[in-house]
C-alpha cells in the first residue's frame, strides 16, 4: 500500500526516478567512508565525517528498517561557473526530501533519512564549535555510511550519472512501523 500511496505522493515533484528496496539490498563498505577523507566537506559539516558517529553503527541503524524508499532528481549544470545552479537545485532536492519524509511520517512509518550532498539548511555550518542548530532536519550523507550508491542504483535499475551538463541528487528513506506500543506509536495515535 505504501509504495502505491507514495508513488502518487512522488509525482507532485521534479523526481527523475525512484525505487523501493529491502535495506539489506544496500551495499556497505567502510572504504566508501575513508573516501570522504578526499571530500572537501570532510571535517567542515555535521552531515559528513568525522561528525557521523562510526560505520558499524550507522550500518546497524540503516539495516533496522523495513524498506528504503530511494530517489533522485535531475538537474542541468552547463553554465555554472559559481555554483548557483547547485545551490538552488540542492535546497530544491532538499524540499521534496523533507515533503517526502514527512509523508512517511505522516502514514505512520518511522524514518531515516540520508542525501547525496552535505546539509544544505544553513549557509555555513556550525561544524565543529557549536552543536548543530537543525539536528531534527538534518540528513546525512550517504556515503558517510558507507553506502555503496553505484552497487545500489544497479540493483533498482536507476541511473548514476546522467549525460553530461547534468547531474543528478539521491535521498534514501528508511522507513519502519514503530513497534507496538511504542511511545512513538501512541504519539501517532495521539
Amino acid at each position: 500500500m505504501i509504495r502505491e500511496e507514495t508513488a502518487e505522493f512522488i509525482t507532485q515533484f521534479h523526481v527523475y526516478q525512484y525505487a523501493f528496496l529491502k535495506p539489506e539490498e544496500s551495499d556497505f563498505s567502510d572504504s566508501v567512508v575513508k573516501g570522504c577523507k578526499k571530500c572537501v566537506h570532510y571535517k567542515s559539516a555535521w552531515s559528513c565525517p568525522p561528525a557521523i558517529v562510526s560505520f558499524a553503527r550507522c550500518r546497524r541503524e540503516c539495516l533496522s528498517y523495513d524498506g528504503v524508499f530511494v530517489f533522485s532528481t535531475l538537474y542541468e549544470s552547463r553554465n555554472d561557473d559559481d555554483g548557483e545552479i547547485r545551490r538552488k537545485t540542492r535546497k530544491e532536492h532538499g524540499k521534496v526530501t523533507d515533503f517526502t519524509s514527512e509523508f512517511f511520517r505522516s502514514k505512520g512509518y518511522e524514518t531515516y533519512t540520508l542525501t547525496s550532498d552535505r546539509c544544505s539548511i544553513c549557509e555555513k555550518c556550525t561544524f565543529p564549535r557549536k552543536a548543530c542548530r537543525y539536528q531534527d532536519r538534518m540528513h546525512p550523507c550517504i556515503e558517510s555510511h558507507g553506502i555503496r550508491m553505484s552497487s545500489l542504483l544497479g540493483r533498482c535499475d536507476m541511473d548514476h550519472f546522467f549525460d553530461e551538463g547534468y547531474s543528478l541528487l539521491f535521498t534514501l528513506i528508511f522507513f519502519r512501523k514503530p513497534p507496538a506500543g511504542s511511545e512513538t506509536e501512541a504519539n501517532m495515535k495521539g
